[in-house]
């Protein structure tokens, strides 16, 4: 019989045996299911979001804070935690603004 690894739980320090590779809290800080890589990679989850959006059942989408150069930043609640949170959205590369002052290709280089 192999033994099970044990590891502690990032927020309250106890230690526990995971049930999976991506679990780092402990079941009494999150007593229900997390996400794991390979679910979120099968995740069908819009590329951007609106308002009202569910993203995987725990994120309801309350605003869309601000736009940046960089992306989005969306306002979401936590429905179990029951707090709310800002998630960053970086934009697609083909949608942000060209830097006018950076060279596109590296100049001779001085010597």
């Amino acid at each position: 019989m192999t033994e099970v690894e044990c590891i502690y739980c990032i927020v309250c320090g106890r230690k526990f045996s995971p049930a999976g590779p991506d679990v780092v809290l402990c079941p009494s800080c999150a007593p229900y299911p997390l996400p794991t890589r390979s679910f979120l990679a099968a995740a069908d989850i819009p590329e951007e979001w609106q308002v009202g959006d569910l993203i995987l059942g725990l994120y309801e989408v309350k605003e869309i804070f601000t736009t940046g150069a960089m992306g989005l930043v969306y306002r979401v609640h936590h429905r179990l935690w029951n707090l709310d949170l800002a998630v960053k959205s970086p934009a697609p590369p083909s949608s942000r603004p060209k830097n006018k002052n950076k060279p596109s290709s590296p100049g001779p280089k001085p010597g």
